[in-house]
């Protein structure tokens, strides 16, 4: 979404393919801090089951609401992610603490 919030101008949309879970709200909300009109779709064809959904976001603002000036759509969903103790750290810098329901992956080493 960052990048096309830098190519396209005031009243143009945008339109991704996302899946459904952890952190989807923190997009949606970026979203429409960013464009007029935002909706999620499903396609008729997708099984039941499927998590496929397209974010359709219509209308770019002018500049962003209120709550999201001075930051990237990005920083958005990292900040909704830790506000539901999911945490987005770099791994290369932090050491991130367990979170319940998720384990830590070792990073393999390069040869």
């Amino acid at each position: 979404m960052d990048t096309a919030m830098l190519i396209l101008a005031p009243g143009g949309n945008f339109v991704t393919k996302i899946f459904q879970g952890t952190g989807i709200e923190g997009l949606m909300k970026a979203a429409k801090q960013r464009f007029s009109n935002v909706q999620r779709y499903a396609p008729t064809a997708s099984r039941k089951s499927s998590s496929e959904t397209y974010l359709i976001c219509q209308n770019k603002l002018p500049r962003p609401k209120k709550d999201a000036i001075g930051k990237t759509a990005y920083q958005q969903v990292q900040e909704h992610l830790e506000e539901i103790d999911v945490l987005v750290k770099n791994i290369e810098t932090e050491e991130a603490p367990a979170v319940k329901g998720f384990r830590k992956l070792s990073r393999k080493k390069e040869d």
